[in-house]
């Protein structure tokens, strides 16, 4: 149902970016801005300390930032 969902209502543009990602990235950005979990409850659902599930965010988001910054340049979406 969540792959249904994200594949529905996300650009492809978007789609891209957060498939592009590594795995934790991606789980903890789903995490924490579809499910509206709180740092502490991801990192107890990932089994990390919240530093990490900080760091996870902080990365993703820039890592998205640069895919979709560069399909923009290149136009390849």
């Amino acid at each position: 149902l969540e792959a249904e969902l994200h594949a529905r209502t996300l650009s492809a543009e978007m789609k891209a970016a957060l498939d592009s990602l590594a795995p934790e990235w991606r789980d903890t950005l789903w995490l924490r801005e579809v499910e509206e979990l709180s740092y502490e409850e991801i990192a107890q659902v990932q089994g990390c300390p919240v530093g990490t599930v900080r760091s996870r965010l902080a990365r993703a988001r820039l890592a998205m930032l640069d895919f979709l910054e560069k399909e923009k340049v290149h136009g390849s979406l």
